[in-house]
């Protein structure tokens, strides 16, 4: 408030105190965002510089598949038909891995206990 609406110039001061307050603290968090993203950006540079190195034609693969999505190569119509696909297989692995189990068979890619 101004001293001309009615305000004391105690109370504009101490206004003026809460928000500079308040920009001291989001310029805070907005450093720490940043430091978080800078790391987290490390992190997966070097995640995909070690898949690269250990799986290059994979990686190759992924990333052809990735920009032939990003570049509209991907209908709605071929998108569902990927998604049930998809879902076809998770379903037969379930069900292998469900007859595994009632066999007593572990299945594969555990780790023994």
């Amino acid at each position: 408030m101004s001293p001309t609406n009615g305000g004391t110039m105690q109370e504009q001061t101490r206004e003026e105190r809460v928000v500079l307050d308040e920009v001291r603290a989001l310029q805070h968090n907005a450093r720490e965002t940043l430091r978080a993203l800078e790391h987290l950006s490390g992190a997966v540079n070097t995640a995909v510089r070690e898949r690269v190195e250990q799986r290059p034609f994979a990686m190759l693969g992924a990333a052809f598949v990735a920009g032939w999505i990003l570049g509209g190569g991907l209908s709605m119509r071929m998108l569902a038909l990927l998604a049930a696909a998809g879902a076809r297989a998770a379903a037969a692995n379930a069900l292998r891995a469900a007859e595994g189990a009632a066999r007593g068979e572990m299945p594969e890619g555990l780790p023994d206990r």
